[in-house]
């Protein structure tokens, strides 16, 4: 057996509107396949829904012989067919034209129509429990307000509900049904009875602070499925943002008993939100490798990367473990959002274009699979008052207007005149990306002859 990069002719039938996120079917797609020499150049599969060919797309293209493996019977009738082509490497056609940006922010008052207008430009948005926070209440209400007008602007922009998983904010109306339960009991304490606190003085009219979810309650994860299910119930919503998803988590004064089953039930709440929906669901902080077994590859989520480019991320891995994590997730058919970026030294909020270029350099050196993969380079999720910074001028970066199309193949490693081996990986377009994955360093030389970052020497 041997793993290349082979294309994959994905055929659908599904009539669902372009503003879903099974948008992402493409005509072709190019994924590692697992071959033989006895694999066919045409595997037909028992039809499946567009929903869930994403996540199952690895599994489904593992060949170990002339047939490819099957899939759930529980899946129901869209793509109608994959077909391997042999010997190509990737599929031009499928490509961006250029770098794809996400939006994941908020602003403090409710959208204007040019707001909307202009995060709708986005291909992929996901609006915050910041949002309207002006008025400190009924978060889930304003984030639904704010995705239906950019649905408005643009029905092609997926539209992403943002909710936490570990933090009960004080502004969420869902904390108000939490907050009805007697002596609290679906928020964690301590093994002295005290509760643990995200924010004990949040300072908001009414509020005593963010507590945590118990998880190890049934009850309480049932309400916070049924909160997040009744939101996807919403057409102008296309998936749901997971933050704070991250298995093995440990809270002070909390015995390791209780905290295994506060972690257990955590694991059964993404489950029982994958059960909910058929929707998209993309995980921050998760840092896990799907498969087997793992929230990620169970409930066919994506994942966000915080700090992507740097050596340790905000979760603790290495560039080298964020490179070969990414191509995991994009070789399950899984989305993947990469926020990179520091603060300019002496600019208060503006990104650090050198960081900015070394990590952009990171994420064309891994990405996999067209459509998959977002790239944003902010320091924050603050859309920030000034106007000449923040996620509202995101789109005048010129990253985003180079050209860029589909790799001439995987990155390649070369020897630079230092003695340093830096990854190197050209586009049809002449671009080239660079990246020295030890020191993190690395650019990306347009085609147009415009550099983005720092190139490695």
């Amino acid at each position: 057996m041997a793993v290349r990069y082979s294309t994959v002719h994905v055929t659908t039938t599904s009539d669902r509107p372009p503003s879903s996120h099974v948008r992402w079917i493409s005509i072709s797609i190019s994924i590692p396949i697992v071959c033989s020499p006895a694999l066919s150049t045409h595997s037909s599969m028992p039809r499946t829904t567009a929903t869930t060919w994403m996540p199952l797309i690895g599994a489904v293209i593992l060949a170990t012989g002339a047939r490819a493996t099957s899939i759930p019977a529980s899946a129901a009738s869209s793509i109608s067919k994959v077909e391997v082509r042999e010997g190509a490497a990737w599929a031009a056609a499928a490509w961006p034209a250029t770098v794809q940006p996400f939006f994941l922010s908020a602003v403090s008052v409710d959208l204007t129509p040019a707001d909307a207008a202009y995060i709708g430009r986005f291909p992929l948005a996901v609006i915050n429990h910041k949002q309207g926070s002006s008025v400190p209440s009924g978060a889930e209400e304003k984030q639904l307000r704010a995705l239906t007008a950019i649905k408005a602007a643009n029905s092609s922009c997926t539209t992403v509900f943002y909710l936490n998983s570990q933090i009960d904010f004080a502004e969420l109306t869902l904390h108000q049904e939490f907050a009805k339960v007697a002596d609290g009991a679906w928020w964690l304490r301590n093994d002295k009875g005290a509760y643990l606190w995200h924010n004990k003085t949040a300072g908001r009219a009414g509020s005593d602070g963010d507590r945590i979810f118990d998880w190890s309650v049934p009850a309480a994860r049932d309400a916070w499925v049924h909160a997040a299910a009744a939101v996807l119930g919403n057409s102008s919503v296309d998936g749901i943002f997971v933050d704070k998803a991250h298995g093995n988590t440990s809270f002070g004064g909390v015995s390791p008993t209780r905290m295994q089953q506060w972690n257990d039930g955590h694991d059964a709440l993404l489950a029982g939100l994958r059960a909910a929906t058929s929707k998209l669901v993309i995980l921050n902080n998760a840092y896990i490798t799907p498969p087997p077994g793992s929230p990620a590859a169970s409930s066919g989520a994506g994942q966000l990367f915080e700090r992507w480019g740097a050596s340790p991320d905000h979760d603790g891995l290495t560039l080298a473990e964020d490179l070969a994590l990414l191509g995991s997730l994009h070789a399950h058919g899984l989305a993947t959002l990469s926020r990179a970026g520091g603060v300019k030294p002496g600019s208060a909020k503006k990104p650090d274009p050198v960081l900015c270029g070394s990590g952009l350099a990171a994420f064309l050196i891994a990405v996999t699979a067209p459509g998959l993969g977002f790239f944003s380079c902010e320091p924050d999720f603050s859309s920030g008052v000034n106007p000449s910074v923040g996620w509202m001028t995101l789109l005048s970066d010129p990253i985003y207007s180079h050209g860029l199309g589909a790799p001439n193949g995987t990155a390649v490693a070369v020897d630079t005149v230092g003695g340093a081996t830096v990854m190197r990986r050209a586009f049809v377009s002449g671009t080239v990306a660079l990246l020295d994955v030890d020191s993190g360093h690395g650019c990306v030389q347009w085609g147009d002859g415009a550099v983005s970052g720092v190139c490695p020497t």
